[in-house]
């Protein structure tokens, strides 16, 4: 594979679906999930730039512009030739989002999963920050650097299979597959300063933006200031920040398009 590209895997036959995951994650991340369609779809995962096994370059910032641009090299190397199917999680949500806003004619339909909705960088960074140990020292302390490597160590990932959630288990496997420059900046260009709103009032491809109502409660409230168009239908699940793990059916049905749900 070119090493001007994204890493990805195709898997399937039929119309063809793009999954984008989402921060401190991989393309592994949609395994389950990729496993229940492509009976009837083509599915591509990509390891979006600095995770996974994709390129990780040191001297970029990691902002939309660097994210999108390999994004859209990527598909244009595989060779689609018709609007496709996009999926993004979190972090991929957005990406998903600009990509939809600024390319749509190259989209068919666009499903938005656990979208962070933050109405400031000064917000983002207080909700973050609260997440967890892991969060504030391994990512705002500057200390990353040092605690990543660390965690990458055999051990510490046995440790942390046996904290997770039963669902959960298997994203220490590649929790830790990104370099320090694609941490920090996807978190301060990407997810803290979004512009969800604005590519949200632009879009105008068929769109489901799935929540989360055990997600963070200011993603619900923020949404209720956002003007959206009628191309977007929001739906409400009984899951946290990761419906495909906690509600894979649901997440296949969506992706299938049957019309009661999109």
């Amino acid at each position: 594979m070119s090493k001007k590209v994204l890493n990805y895997e195709v898997t399937g036959h039929g119309p063809v679906i793009i999954l984008l995951h989402g921060y401190l994650s991989s393309l592994h991340y949609w395994d389950e999930l990729r496993a229940s369609l492509i009976e009837n779809n083509t599915v591509i995962t990509i390891d979006l730039l600095g995770f996974g096994k994709s390129p990780k370059p040191k001297n970029i910032q990691y902002d939309y512009h660097d994210h999108i641009k390999w994004i859209e090299r990527t598909i244009e190397y595989i060779g689609l030739d018709e609007p496709v199917v996009v999926a993004g999680h979190s972090m991929g949500a957005l990406l998903a989002l600009r990509y939809a806003a600024t390319h749509p004619s190259s989209i068919r339909r666009l499903l938005l999963l656990n979208m962070p909705l933050f109405s400031s960088i000064k917000e983002a960074r207080s909700e973050l920050t609260g997440t967890s140990l892991l969060y504030k020292l391994g990512l705002y302390r500057g200390l990353h650097r040092l605690v990543w490597p660390v965690m990458r160590h055999k051990a510490c990932k046995l440790l942390m299979r046996r904290v997770l959630p039963v669902k959960l288990q298997g994203m220490e496997t590649y929790l830790f597959a990104s370099n320090a420059a694609a941490r920090s900046g996807s978190l301060k260009n990407v997810i803290e300063d979004q512009h969800s709103e604005k590519d949200l009032a632009d879009l105008r491809v068929p769109t489901t933006l799935v929540l989360g109502t055990k997600d963070r409660a200011v993603y619900l409230k923020n949404l209720r200031h956002i003007n959206l168009t009628d191309s977007i239908k929001v739906l409400q699940t009984n899951t946290g920040h990761h419906t495909v793990i906690e509600n894979l059916k649901l997440s296949a049905e969506l992706l299938h398009a049957r019309p009661s749900l999109v």
